[in-house]
């Protein structure tokens, strides 16, 4: 099994590092390569905060991912996270995003971070 926080940590760099790419004439290509490993990423942030409160193993499907952002969605603490993530649905499913939010990205990717450091 791989450890999860190697997993996100190493999702993160490649968000990154697609971001790093983003001007004003390639705009459209990064949006469509980072969007969905974007939404992963946070599915896969959201399943690491449930199974760190509740000290489980990483059982990762779509119910537990389901599970995971109904916790997020109900924590004071995570639920930028769930905003963030339906933001990234309502792009993948219908098209109609405001680049603005994109970026809120980098304070995601800092606050993941903060949420991974050892406790």
């Amino acid at each position: 099994m791989r450890d999860l926080t190697k997993v996100i940590l190493q999702m993160n760099s490649e968000i990154d590092a697609e971001l790093g790419r983003f001007t004003r004439e390639n705009r459209a290509e990064v949006s469509k390569k980072v969007m969905e490993p974007l939404r992963h990423f946070v599915e896969a942030l959201s399943l690491f905060i449930l199974i760190k409160v509740k000290n489980e193993p990483l059982n990762y499907n779509y119910e537990r991912i389901n599970e995971a952002l109904r916790y997020i969605k109900n924590n004071t603490d995570t639920i930028f996270i769930y905003k963030f993530h339906q933001q990234l649905q309502a792009y993948l499913t219908c098209s109609t995003f405001n680049l603005l939010n994109f970026l809120i990205a980098p304070n995601l990717f800092h606050q993941a971070k903060i949420l991974l450091l050892p406790s």
